[in-house]
């Protein structure tokens, strides 16, 4: 398994307070490299004996993905190592007088559940802006 980023690119992304431990941080990026992977299967790229792409704008934008990934799970409070089940649901109204907390079990929940399994719109546009995730085999 391929992984696109290191430790230092993800700090280069993320406040000091929000960059997890190193040793977690190869953890993210193994997932996030996943949805990267996941998203470029149909593109073709040149790459080197191990599998990783060997062109310059290409490393980088395998690289500027996986970090927006993580940075957009970082940020939507969401842990990938959990699953779509196991996530927090989100309070969408609560009352203090009467006791009453109701969870968005429909609206957000959709949209973390997609922040999970497929890859962030900004990792995508990355890719895209460097010719990949075409979705379509490409020929020469």
């Amino acid at each position: 398994m391929q992984i696109y980023a290191t430790w230092e690119h993800l700090a280069e992304w993320l406040a000091p307070d929000d960059l997890p431990d190193e040793t977690e941080s190869k953890r993210w990026l193994r997932i996030a490299s996943e949805r990267v992977r996941t998203a470029t299967r149909a593109d073709i790229y040149s790459t080197d004996s191990a599998g990783y792409p060997d062109e310059p704008d290409e490393i980088v934008a395998f690289r500027e993905a996986t970090c927006a990934q993580i940075t957009e799970w970082i940020e939507a409070d969401l842990d990938p190592f959990k699953g779509v089940a196991g996530q927090e649901l989100l309070e969408s109204k609560s009352s203090i007088a009467g006791g009453l907390i109701e969870l968005d079990t429909n609206g957000s929940a959709e949209a973390r559940a997609r922040a999970l399994t497929v890859l962030c719109d900004r990792g995508h546009d990355i890719l895209r802006n460097a010719g990949l995730a075409s979705n379509a085999p490409g020929f020469f």
